[in-house]
């Protein structure tokens, strides 16, 4: 992407959801463990809520943090 266009979009790259579906399909937890999630560019949270609400219907009890400017 040319750099004008990057900067007219603010660096905004959402994650597509059907790549997070790929990303998740490797991810495993034991039921009723803890986990902490931490998206340090969450952008709108799309990717963020998608990995939570995935953690969460594996079992795992979950806390999420998304951060962005």
């Amino acid at each position: 992407m040319a750099r004008l266009e990057s900067e007219a979009k603010g660096g905004f790259y959402p994650t597509p959801s059907e790549e997070m579906d790929l990303i998740l399909k490797r991810l495993s937890c034991v039921p009723g463990e803890s986990i902490t999630l931490l998206d340090p560019c969450c952008g709108k949270g799309a990717a963020l809520k998608q990995w939570n609400d995935d953690l969460t219907s594996k079992g795992a009890i979950t806390t999420s943090f998304g951060i962005e400017i």
